[in-house]
């Protein structure tokens, strides 16, 4: 990677550790770290430009997260963001759906697909997610900092000793299974606690499963 966009993403870092709490900011880090760790296995199909935006899109995920829920609701009504049918309520997960507005405004240099459609997607995953969308969901359950059971499980499951030697397709197929399988804790838990889980993550799962189901024997 160039100098230059090195030094964007350092400029970035730097700027998003202003917005948040420094606990939030060491998740954030540690989702970039786990980004890059994730894309290492799949680097015959991802470019320079990907890995650059793919680490932009980690460090803006969760830019709105500590901004309370008022000022969630107020940028959602001031923006005229339309929430996903469902969601309405999910104040727990506005801040995926504030983020891409707030990134285009804040941060223009990274509002492009590829930021926005990940950053909007990391919380509750969606039908035809890109590379990039998956590694960033999947880094999010995953990075280092998750002590939870489930997050130390599947990140044990997809950085198992070997997963390099196998091919790109096994390798794509990995990741959707992992991320199913979050997908899935997520569920458990959001059941057991009498949550609701979202529409977004229900088609998800189903897509994942489509797409595995589709390369078996292949």
């Amino acid at each position: 990677m160039t100098n230059e966009k090195e030094k964007k993403l350092s400029d970035l870092r730097l700027n998003v550790g202003y917005e948040v709490s420094e606990k939030r900011y060491r998740h954030i880090l540690g989702v970039e770290e786990c980004a890059v760790r994730i894309a290492a296995l799949y680097s015959d199909i991802l470019s320079e430009e990907d890995v650059y935006l793919l680490r932009a899109a980690a460090l803006l995920h969760d830019v709105t997260k500590d901004k309370g829920d008022e000022w969630q609701r107020d940028f959602i009504s001031e923006n005229k963001i339309i929430l996903p049918k469902g969601d309405e309520e999910a104040v727990q997960l506005w801040h995926s759906f504030t983020a891409p507005t707030y990134v285009s405004l804040r941060y223009p240099e990274f509002s492009c697909r590829t930021v926005l459609d990940a950053v909007y997607r990391h919380a509750t995953g969606d039908v035809q997610m890109t590379l990039t969308d998956k590694i960033i969901c999947l880094a999010d359950y995953i990075e280092n900092g998750r002590k939870y059971d489930a997050c130390i499980d599947v990140r044990r499951r997809f950085f198992f000793d070997g997963a390099e030697k196998m091919s790109i397709r096994e390798r794509i197929k990995h990741l959707d299974r992992c991320l199913l399988l979050s997908f899935k804790y997520i569920s458990e838990h959001l059941s057991a606690n009498g949550e609701k889980i979202s529409n977004k993550t229900k088609r998800a799962m189903d897509a994942l499963i489509s797409e595995i189901n589709s390369t078996e024997g292949l």
